[in-house]
Order: C-alpha cells, then structure tokens, then sequence
C-alpha cells in the first residue's frame, strides 16, 4: 500500500497490461519446487511464473497440466502455458484467472484421480439448489470413482462430457453451477490421455480378477 501512495495510480496501474492494470496475489503451488504466493504484474507470462518464478518442475520431470484460476478452472496443457496472466488472455486461451491459484501438474499425476479428488469437494460443497449442479456433481463423481477403480468403460468418457456440457449453467438459475464443470471439459483435449487410462484400468481390473481367482482355487 505505501508503494501505491508513493508512486500514484497511475504507476500502479502501468505495471499491469492496459486492460487489467496493477499487481495480483498469484499463489503456485503443486509440482514445484519454489511453490509460494508471489505478488506478480498482471499479465506476467505463465510459462516464466511456473519455471522462474516458481522454480521449474521438481527432479526434472516434465509438465502434464496447469490449472491457472482455482480449482474451477479449465486446465491448461503444456502447449498452452505461453500466456499473459491477465483476466482477458487467460479468457482467450479456454480458461479463466479466477483466484489465481496456480496449480502446477507434473507427468506422475494421474488425472483421473486429480478430476475425482476435485469433484469429490464440489459434490460435498453443492447446495443443492440447481438439478444440474447437484445431480452433476454426484453423477461424476460416481462415474470418476468406478473409472479410477478399474471398471471403467468406453461410454464412461463420453458421458462425463455430456454431464459437463450440461452443467454449464444453460439450464441452471445459479452461476455457480458453471464453477463445476470446467476442469472435465477442458480434458477433452487430453481425451487420448483419458483412453490410455482407460486401457490401464481395465488391465488393472484383469489383474485383480486374476489374483482374486488364484487364491479362490489355492484355498479349495
């Protein structure tokens, strides 16, 4: 606050982008290795935020995701990260600022269980004023769960993107319902990432079965 009253709003404001002027409170955390809140200019670049400011990915390993606004914000993939931290650049690549929790993912992450802890949280925190935000939220939920356990199918994916479509707030009296659903629409574009998963899962089903059939015929 002295700074501001020093040099004036209108220093202030040059730190920023012309359209969204000033500094902001970012807070990186995940995979990181300098994780913290950093008072930032807004429209500081992403990629600089995560591997300077921040510190780069731990033990060398490479980047699978970002989620750039909160937990209720659309991911980014690493081809994405290249980007101006202002309301209006963030917009313009698919996502959104939000609170500017920076959440960093390195390549150990699975995401299937990433989306399953987040929508866990939404589910428990839904009011249950809006059919599609509290139907949504538990019908992902369960979908997610039964995916990470290894009894997944291939409908599975497509629904849990029908089931976000619909949460967009299109047929909800609440804006809060559209706060659900972004980071699973935002995975469509890793939907090659969500097939492989898929595959692993059901080797992992197999496996189980397997083990579970061994000792059946080892116990008669």
């Amino acid at each position: 606050m002295p700074h501001i009253i020093l040099g004036g709003a209108e220093w202030y404001a040059n730190l920023g982008t012309p359209k969204n002027g000033g500094t902001r409170m970012f807070c990186l955390s995940g995979h990181l290795n300098k994780p913290g809140v950093y008072e930032l200019p807004m429209g500081y670049n992403l990629k600089k935020m995560i591997y300077e400011v921040g510190g780069g990915i731990p033990n060398g390993r490479s980047l699978k995701a970002v989620v750039p606004g909160g937990s209720s914000t659309p991911i980014l993939l690493p081809e994405e990260i290249d980007i101006s931290m202002d309301f209006d650049s963030v917009a313009k690549a698919g996502s959104m600022l939000g609170s500017g929790g920076v959440v960093v993912l390195d390549d150990t992450t699975c995401i299937v269980k990433f989306a399953l802890r987040t929508i866990k949280f939404y589910q428990h925190e839904s009011c249950g004023w809006c059919i599609p935000c509290r139907e949504g939220t538990d019908w992902l939920k369960k979908t997610l769960t039964r995916f990470h356990a290894g009894a997944g199918v291939k409908k599975d994916i497509d629904n849990i993107y029908y089931l976000a479509e619909n949460m967009l707030g299109k047929h909800s009296v609440r804006w809060e319902t559209q706060r659900r659903c972004p980071p699973w629409r935002s995975s469509r574009s890793s939907e090659k990432n969500l097939r492989t998963i898929w595959k692993a899962s059901r080797a992992r089903l197999r496996r189980r079965q397997s083990r579970y059939w061994r000792r059946k015929i080892c116990n008669l």
